[in-house]
């Protein structure tokens, strides 16, 4: 699992192996990771793929410095297992980041 795309395949195959286990209700899996802060994910991903999110200039002010790119490849890697419930809010159980 080298990358978020590697994890949300791991998590997709968690949810259904977990909803197998109870056939008689279907979409009943369970969430491999929880991600406990929407913020944090965004700050420490955007951080990884290299870039800072802001700036200070030369004055002090803090500055907005978005990548566009990175910024749709983490809501699509965020979003959509979320929305599949591959990830879930953090919980007891589940890898929380």
């Amino acid at each position: 699992m080298a990358s978020w795309d590697g994890l949300e395949e791991m998590a997709k195959g968690y949810f259904e192996w977990t909803d197998a286990m109870t056939p008689e209700t279907v979409g009943d899996g369970a969430p491999f990771i929880g991600i406990d802060n929407l913020a944090n994910y965004f700050i420490a991903m955007n951080h990884a793929m290299g870039s800072h999110i802001y700036h200070y200039d030369e004055d002090g002010k803090a500055r907005a410095d978005l990548n566009e790119d990175y910024i749709k490849e983490l809501f699509l890697n965020y979003y959509e297992p979320f929305t599949k419930g591959y990830y879930g809010p953090a919980a007891n159980t589940e890898a929380t980041m």
